[in-house]
């Protein structure tokens, strides 16, 4: 009885692998697989984008809320994104070489505190 359930084993392994073998070779040598293939690998990049835009479109829907409803936040990323300066105020830059530009609001020239420039 040992022979014939060895015999069973073998038999039934080979069968499996020779299906395995000719699913492959069915997917290689078929065209239209290839081209499933492809198509579900640009599906699930398609998917992916649409994810990191849903999160994208998240965050900018929270900072539009933030913008209309907090006025400090709202000045802060005026002064931020635009570079403005409230009036008055002084912002203070540090250059290449270590110096101190101010800038003024309404003023284009700016003061330079620093180093002496070697002449």
């Amino acid at each position: 009885m040992s022979v014939k359930n060895n015999f069973m084993k073998i038999r039934a392994s080979t069968i499996r692998k020779i299906l395995i073998a000719s699913a492959l070779v069915y997917l290689v040598v078929n065209p239209n697989s290839r081209r499933l293939i492809r198509q579900e690998i640009g599906r699930r990049k398609m998917l992916d984008n649409i994810l990191r835009l849903e999160k994208e479109n998240e965050r900018l829907a929270d900072e539009i809320k933030l913008l209309e409803t907090n006025d400090a936040y709202c000045s802060a990323t005026i002064r931020r994104e635009l570079g403005m300066l409230k009036p008055g105020e002084v912002e203070y830059r540090f250059g290449s070489g270590g110096r101190l530009k101010s800038y003024v609001h309404g003023s284009v020239a700016a003061t330079t505190v620093g180093k002496k420039s070697a002449q």
